[in-house]
């Protein structure tokens, strides 16, 4: 029903009477229709009317839905940020565990002084009621490199250093002086945080899931679990003139300087950067797509905001009532997001400091929709009552938003297909690498090994490993069908640096083969049978081309020699019969043999006639070289193996003879190899594909948006130009204008800046959009001329 003030004509009932009532009653959209009405006929509407309608809410009900699962997928990427920061922050407390203490480096000890450097260090320490702490990095048995938690190593008198011993992390202790005295008392293979076997733990640690974890134990267990007695130790306890006479013995004991015990030789840092890159990708397009969402909302709302405004409400009244919704629901992700963080960190109590943790987090959510809807509200403070009814809609403040947004995702394109292009050229480069390779696509490569018992190894600690490899490969090598080839190309770079080493260099770039004398012998590469049986009594012999000169041979014979003195001195588990007697013979040779280059930079040769080749065999190896022997890669791998001698000599029960089944080496064949480098490319095209599709996605949506944010503005000057017959490119000028200068500018910069991904995209995208721009201009027009003729 809608009541009408008296005086009112009969043309002017008739016409408020097209409108139907039941609008007025079913919600605001119908008091809107009435005051527009009653504005056209210069009535006053009388506010105390009996005229019932019921709010309609702000919001379209899509848009209500989008919202709530942009918040969502926001408090879940904060979530995932907050895990990926804790879990940072805890490993290094972890590292920096203990903070008031003294540190001794031993790396390098020989096998046969490590027990009694260890005994000796032990011993001072006790008697000084001291205590020593060691921290491991601890690798996921699944990947090699990837560091998950920490092994701690405890010995000594705990109870007399309870502040130095005690290990604290966001309010909660982790360990005290109690917990870890109960483990000294305890039997060797117990541990505090679960390590290999539950039933060893006496107590559980706080740990973060997915990330950080520790285990502590027993330093003499650390020891026998590690196999080395190489790391950091930090003690406690002593003075200062206690702890110098500890690092003199210990150096009169071992051999090593006291400022080498002193000085750490290696550090590393581990994050998980993916993770936190995923994360960080997907906040920042919920924010934008929070953004444009709450901004044409905005809009949508403008004649609901001018009647709003003159029945006496404020602007930033009706921006809260519009928001309210969304701002309260980020509140809500508060609780999600501690959840998650709860769930993520395993036995931490919930203390106060770990509550503001993750609750300074949510903030971060209820920031960014509190901005996302600032810029919305600022559409609402631009805009005068009656031109909100009559939606004259001042297209500035849109226009610039969308503008922003929209060169905003083109930019982030251009970066997306920079980024992308790296895959791409791997992708092609692993083509090429196949074509070039392709003589020797079923020779076998090292491609993953696990760390097995021996963690220490691969943290660098302890070269037991490589000795495990080193005495496999011994007891096969001059097998039919294994072989060491390693091709490197040294470049003038490379000669600079030995000049400074060295003070002494060859005179031009060369290419260096190591391998051994089967493998020479099959490449058609004739080795005298004298040469072979000095080799393997452990003389290093080097075959340099005749066609060098006197000189450069003289430059070569003199770097050769003190490399692999050099190299010689290296001390670890892999001790040969060179490193006993220091033989080093050289020889020429006329080059006639093209030998293949085992090269993976395209612009370099895949074969080569005049390498300078040492003649590699167990016997004459430095420890440099024997450790080499588990490089993994295809350019790296020096060991390479026939199908048939990989089928004998590296099965479990093999590698059983020489403790390699726990490593489980994986020696796969070089078109395998290469294909798994591709689908591993192929992974990352396809998820920077995803991310480009996406964006590519927001800025059709955001062309789209300009277009029809245009349209409301101008819909009687659209109608008359399409009336009279104007091309739409001229009818809806601003857009296409903005939309071809920013694709233009665009394709210029992916092309300027030589990226082919960038450039295929913005050109595909700026054609896509112009004949989506064409065909909605074309709809939008041609509603708008039906209507104007309707109307008159």
């Amino acid at each position: 029903m809608v009541w009408l003030e008296e005086g009112w004509n009969i043309s002017e009932r008739a016409a408020i009477c097209r409108y139907p009532s039941s609008n007025c009653i079913l919600g605001l959209p119908g008091l809107i229709r009435h005051i527009c009405l009653s504005i056209t006929t210069n009535r006053g509407i009388s506010i105390g009317a009996p005229l019932y309608f019921c709010q309609e809410k702000p919001m379209q009900r899509w848009m209500n839905i989008v919202i709530v699962l942009l918040l969502t997928l926001m408090s879940v990427a904060t979530a995932m940020l907050s895990l990926s920061t804790l879990s940072d922050r805890y490993s290094r407390i972890i590292s920096d565990y203990p903070q008031q203490s003294r540190s001794i480096f031993l790396t390098d000890i020989a096998q046969e002084s490590s027990d009694s450097a260890l005994d000796l260090l032990k011993t001072r320490v006790a008697g000084a009621h001291g205590a020593i702490i060691r921290t491991d990095s601890k690798l996921a048995d699944n990947d090699e490199g990837a560091a998950c938690g920490y092994l701690i190593g405890v010995f000594g008198d705990a109870q007399r250093h309870p502040d130095d011993m005690r290990l604290t992390a966001f309010g909660s202790t982790v360990l005290d002086a109690t917990t870890l005295s109960k483990l000294l008392r305890a039997e060797q293979h117990a541990t505090l945080g679960l390590d290999q076997n539950r039933a060893d733990m006496i107590a559980d640690l706080p740990n973060v899931r997915y990330g950080t974890s520790v285990t502590v134990m027993q330093l003499d267990r650390l020891t026998e679990r590690s196999g080395t007695v190489n790391g950091e130790y930090r003690i406690i306890g002593l003075s200062q003139s206690q702890y110098d006479a500890l690092v003199s013995s210990l150096s009169a004991a071992t051999g090593i300087s006291t400022e080498r015990l002193q000085q750490p030789l290696h550090g590393s840092d581990t994050t998980d950067n993916l993770q936190r890159t995923i994360a960080e990708c997907l906040l920042a397009a919920a924010t934008i797509l929070l953004t444009v969402i709450l901004v044409l909302g905005a809009y949508q709302q403008f004649s609901t905001l001018g009647i709003h405004i003159m029945l006496g409400w404020s602007r930033i009244g009706y921006a809260w009532m519009v928001y309210r919704p969304m701002l309260l629901w980020s509140l809500v992700t508060l609780p999600i997001i501690a959840a998650c963080v709860f769930w993520g960190v395993t036995s931490f109590p919930i203390s106060g400091q770990l509550t503001a943790y993750c609750l300074t987090h949510g903030i971060v959510v209820c920031a960014l929709a509190l901005l996302a809807a600032c810029l919305g509200s600022c559409v609402f403070l631009t805009v005068h009552p009656v031109d909100a009814i009559r939606n004259r809609i001042s297209k500035r403040g849109l226009l610039v938003v969308l503008v922003i947004l929209y060169c905003c995702s083109s930019g982030a394109l251009v970066a997306g297909g920079t980024a992308m292009d790296s895959p791409m050229r791997e992708v092609q480069h692993l083509s090429a690498i196949r074509a070039s390779w392709s003589p020797y696509r079923s020779m076998r490569l090292l491609y993953h090994e696990t760390p097995g018992t021996n963690q220490s190894s691969f943290t660098g600690q302890s070269s037991e490993h490589f000795k495990e490899t080193y005495d496999w490969y011994s007891s096969i090598a001059g097998q039919k069908g294994v072989y060491i080839a390693n091709m490197t190309h040294y470049n003038e770079d490379n000669l600079q640096s030995w000049k400074a080493i060295y003070h002494a260099a060859p005179e031009q770039p060369f290419w260096q083969l190591d391998a051994s004398p089967n493998y020479l012998t099959d490449q058609g590469f004739a080795i005298p049978q004298g040469i072979m049986n000095r080799t393997k009594r452990g003389e290093r012999i080097f075959l340099i081309p005749d066609t060098w000169t006197a000189r450069q041979r003289t430059a070569m014979e003199t770097y050769q020699k003190l490399d692999s003195e050099h190299n010689a001195e290296w001390k670890g588990s892999i001790v040969t019969s060179y490193m006993k007697h220091r033989d080093i013979s050289f020889v020429t040779y006329h080059p006639s043999v093209k030998l293949f280059t085992w090269n993976t930079d395209g612009t370099l040769p895949n074969w080569t006639t005049d390498p300078v080749i040492l003649v590699c065999t167990p016997e004459n190896m430095t420890p440099f070289e024997g450790e080499n022997l588990s490089a993994v890669g295809l350019e790296n791998s020096m060991i390479k193996l026939s199908e048939p001698a990989a089928q004998r000599y590296t099965t479990r029960r093999y590698f059983a003879q020489y403790h390699l089944e726990d490593n489980n080496p994986q020696y796969i064949p070089v078109d395998d190899f290469i294909a798994g480098l591709t689908k591993t490319a192929t992974q990352t095209i396809q998820f920077f594909g995803l991310a480009m599709a996406f964006l590519a996605s927001l800025e059709l949506v955001l062309s789209i948006a300009m277009c029809r944010i245009f349209a409301a503005t101008y819909r009687t000057r659209i109608a008359v130009k399409r009336l009279l017959g104007y091309p739409l490119v001229s009818i809806f000028a601003p857009t296409f204008l903005t939309v071809i200068l920013v694709s233009t500018i665009s394709i210029v910069i992916a092309a300027f800046i030589h990226s082919m991904s960038a450039f295929a995209f913005t050109t595909l995208l700026a054609v896509l959009q112009t004949v989506i721009l064409l065909s909605d201009a074309r709809r939008i027009a041609t509603k708008e001329l039906a209507t104007m003729i309707a109307q008159e």
